[in-house]
């Protein structure tokens, strides 16, 4: 029997994620449940990285299958340099998820022209699945 791939096996873990309780999840927490009983502390190093290496990929696929995931972003200590920290990933919903998804446009937008297509890709998602209002998006614009 095949087995499914990494970026699959994640995808998965959040779906479950959704229909359990929706809340954000940590890298640590998708690492242990993709991985199960594999995820112990000697080696959570390691598949912590891989779980963060392939997570663009994992986007790309839930955009394939019509899903968005978002993380949740939060401010390093240094407020000079204007970086944030990933918290968690989680897949939107609409309704509950809709700020999150309108602070990841101000996020990639305000990031530079490296995350153009970027932005571009994420808003189309968002107002194709009614995820963002209008006054927000005369915001984006602006």
């Amino acid at each position: 029997m095949k087995r499914m791939n990494l970026q699959t096996q994640i995808l998965q873990v959040l779906e479950d994620n959704l229909k359990a309780n929706g809340s954000f999840m940590t890298i640590s927490d998708i690492a242990g449940a993709v991985f199960g009983n594999g995820y112990v502390k000697k080696t959570a190093f390691i598949h912590d990285q891989m779980i963060k290496e392939r997570m663009g990929q994992v986007r790309e696929l839930a955009d394939a299958n019509g899903l968005l995931i978002i993380p949740k972003r939060k401010p390093t200590k240094n407020d000079k340099n204007k970086k944030f920290l990933i918290e968690g990933w989680k897949i939107a919903v609409q309704g509950f998820d809709d700020d999150y998804v309108y602070d990841e446009l101000m996020y990639k937008r305000n990031n530079g022209q490296a995350r153009t297509k970027s932005f571009k890709n994420l808003l189309n998602k968002a107002q194709s699945k009614g995820m963002i209002s209008s006054d927000k998006l005369n915001q984006l614009s602006a």
